[in-house]
């Protein structure tokens, strides 16, 4: 699978599927030396199940699941009633640097008045970083604490890399970071200074991440991989600028476990295709025409 922000440091890695790609495209990874020691992962700890996310929708969303089936319109009475919801699977689930990526079949930095492929709110960046960048802002989805998000609030977990020091966010919903954590600290183990990273609520605090330290966003950008210290300042820019390269010195080797973890383990919810119910009048007009021919009969 190709993943954009490591193309020049994983050439084993096969060319991405499906659509999202937002703004100026992937990244121009660095080509760095960090991360001699390698991930040494413990494996999967499993397939994880979140319960229905939103009042409206009884799928659960699974991490590992494929996603997929066929998108729905929100409900009357339901937050964001009339927009689309689901249908987004795991061949789609990766984006860019840029936010507003990650969208199947759509391009474009922004998030305002789009749909929910994946049924997760993007994630929002305060005002308090937006610069003249406007579409990092957008008033629709609250605070980080807002407690109507699926999956709940807004959480940030810390991967400190015990090769070069290099500190990676994941930001997200409450359940999709719980989830992640998990398989990270299982799969990344030997690249991290400390397996046991507690999420800790996001928010939108500058000492914990920023737009412009994104590596890769996810799921409609409803997820975030950031770097501490990146400056992608490609982002206040227009769309076609191209994007800071990485550091050097960062540790690749941690980068490209939790890049691929979150895209192969990324909560996604599977639409099961609805089956309507054989209806209860079929057999019921088979009796009356029955009788019909038994009354003729006589």
């Amino acid at each position: 699978m190709y993943i954009p922000i490591l193309s020049s440091i994983s050439k084993h890695l096969e060319r991405r599927k499906g659509g999202g790609g937002g703004g100026g495209g992937g990244g121009h990874g660095s080509s760095g030396k960090g991360g001699g020691k390698s991930s040494g992962g413990k494996g999967s700890s499993g397939s994880k199940t979140i319960p229905a996310v939103v009042p409206w929708m009884k799928s659960p969303a699974v991490s590992y699941g494929q996603g997929g089936g066929h998108p729905i319109v929100i409900p009357n009475g339901a937050l964001f009633a009339g927009r689309t919801a689901g249908g987004g699977n795991r061949t789609t689930v990766y984006g860019t640097k840029r936010y507003g990526s990650g969208y199947p079949g759509i391009s474009g930095s922004r998030v305002q008045d789009r749909g929910f492929p994946y049924i997760f709110w993007p994630v929002i960046w305060t005002s308090l970083f937006i610069g003249s960048a406007t579409y990092l802002y957008s008033n629709e989805f609250g605070l980080p604490g807002n407690l109507d998000r699926p999956g709940g609030i807004m959480m940030n977990a810390a991967f400190k890399s015990g090769v070069t020091g290099t500190v990676y966010r994941v930001v997200a919903d409450n359940a999709t970071v719980v989830a992640l954590c998990q398989e990270i600290s299982a799969k990344c183990s030997g690249s991290i200074a400390d397996s046991n990273s507690a999420p800790v609520a996001d928010s939108g605090d500058a000492s914990q991440a920023k737009p412009e330290q994104a590596v890769q966003y996810y799921r409609a950008s409803s997820v975030v991989l950031t770097l501490d210290g990146y400056n992608n300042s490609a982002i206040f820019a227009s769309d076609d600028t191209p994007d800071v390269a990485l550091p050097s010195n960062i540790d690749t080797q941690l980068l490209s476990c939790m890049n691929d973890t979150i895209g192969q383990a990324v909560p996604l919810v599977d639409f099961a295709p609805v089956r309507m119910p054989f209806p209860k009048i079929v057999p019921l007009l088979g009796v009356i025409v029955a009788l019909i021919y038994m009354i003729d009969d006589l």
